[in-house]
């Protein structure tokens, strides 16, 4: 990884991390015109953390239901016609449900195959396997859900690519990341003192290999003609073609 996955500008390696998960030391790199950090630990997760990371849905299935109807609501506040919707790494499908009882129709794209099997066999699903590129659905969306995944994504510039030509005109993309609130002189400290045990930038960094900042974000959706409509909360925005 030599040019930045967001601007394409150089990228400098200023430190390496101790992967959260696998203990292994990875070059973390950063770049200048965006402030955004990335790794790439090629790190691939096995049919023990998938089943954990099911469980986790599992868990907190109800938890994520109230979270789901808060961005279907933050969605419709903005465009009361907004009919379907496309989820992007759904876990169990609880999207699915909430957008249900609010009377949207909204499809699921899930890469964890348990998840998938979950969701069919308990909760009555039909999730689309496979990791999110545009080929994998036959129609356009009023909105797209892409809630905690950015983060995970090797490719971001197809990945965003692809999200926006499944897009309806006049339709809006829910775009959630950790580590928006936090500006590059604390994440500086924070490599500094090593303190990446603790929610932050840099936390669960095997699978985390994007680190936004918010000029990066911003950056990212200029390339589309898009703009943020609402800043939900640090990390957290709606977003909209210009």
């Amino acid at each position: 990884m030599i040019e930045c996955p967001i601007c394409n500008s150089n990228l400098f390696e200023i430190s390496k991390l101790k992967g959260s998960r696998t203990g292994k030391e990875t070059p973390l790199k950063f770049c200048v015109k965006c402030t955004s950090f990335f790794q790439r630990p090629n790190y691939h997760e096995d049919d023990a953390a998938l089943n954990l990371d099911l469980q986790w849905h599992v868990n907190k299935h109800e938890e994520h239901k109230s979270h789901s109807s808060k961005i279907i609501h933050q969605l419709l506040a903005h465009n009361a016609k907004i009919k379907t919707i496309l989820d992007i790494g759904c876990g169990i499908g609880t999207t699915i449900l909430a957008a249900k009882d609010l009377g949207v129709d909204c499809v699921g794209v899930e890469p964890n195959m348990y998840a998938v099997e979950y969701a069919k066999n308990n909760l009555s699903l039909d999730l689309i396997p496979g990791y999110f590129s545009a080929s994998l659905v036959d129609r356009k969306f009023d909105a797209i859900v892409i809630d905690m995944v950015l983060e995970h994504v090797p490719s971001i510039q197809p990945f965003m690519t692809d999200v926006f030509s499944i897009l309806n005109p006049g339709g809006l993309i829910y775009i959630a990341v950790p580590g928006l609130n936090w500006s590059i002189m604390r994440n500086a400290l924070r490599l500094l003192l090593r303190r990446i045990d603790i929610v932050s930038t840099f936390g669960d960094n095997d699978v985390h290999i994007n680190h936004f900042s918010r000029r990066g974000m911003l950056q990212l959706i200029r390339q589309y003609d898009a703009k943020i409509l609402q800043d939900v909360c640090p990390g957290v925005c709606i977003v909209d073609r210009v």
